[in-house]
């Protein structure tokens, strides 16, 4: 059986990982597909962005969630899938 501590230390630092090469990824597919927030004047941005950085973060989640499953570390809830069904969603 793994450690507790390794598999927090596991469970922390890998989403940030995921999400960090994740991001560069679907900037670039962003850029390529052209998918921009044009700054206006309600916008906090002052140059165009890609729109898309947050689906880097929904797919480390739910790599993450997923191999919490495979693995069976937890027992998932109906909450819980229900969060994993809305984060896929969009909403």
């Amino acid at each position: 059986m793994i450690d507790q501590e390794y598999l927090l230390v596991f469970f922390t630092f890998i989403p940030i990982i995921i999400t960090w090469f994740l991001i560069d990824i679907i900037r670039k597919i962003s850029i390529k597909l052209k998918v921009f927030a044009i700054p206006n004047e309600r916008s906090s941005h002052d140059k165009i962005v890609p729109i898309t950085g947050g689906v880097a973060l929904c797919i480390s989640w739910v790599l993450i969630i997923s191999f919490f499953n495979v693995f069976n570390f937890n027992n998932l809830n109906s909450s819980e899938i229900d969060i994993y069904i809305y984060s896929l969603a969009g909403i």
